[in-house]
């Protein structure tokens, strides 16, 4: 059984009873033996469609939920520091800007 190697020049070896021995590459595969698919299979499309249908969905969604069920509420931190915040909007990245890193220690 041979196992191959690809080097970091882009250069693809084998070896074979213990030897390292150089191997041609394949025509117009470029840099690490890759080709580009061109065009691409109907799959393709027909995922990102989908993909991007339930993802509309999905920001629908969370913007209605944000609209009638956002309310106030209190986020403990770790030091016992408490953050008013409000459900469905606020994410942990805006709590995180509001804060410096060490007064959470």
């Amino acid at each position: 059984m041979r196992k191959l190697f690809l080097s970091s020049s882009g250069k693809c070896w084998g070896r074979k009873k213990g030897r390292l021995r150089k191997k041609k590459m394949k025509e117009g595969a470029g840099k690490g033996g890759r080709r580009e698919v061109n065009p691409w299979p109907t799959f393709i499309d027909e995922c990102l469609e989908m993909y991007n249908k339930l993802k509309a969905e999905h920001d629908a969604l969370l913007a209605e939920r944000a609209a009638n069920d956002s309310k106030p509420i209190k986020i403990t931190l770790p030091n016992g520091k408490q953050v008013d915040a409000e459900s469905w909007k606020t994410t942990p990245y805006h709590i995180a800007c509001g804060i410096r890193h060490d007064s959470i220690l």
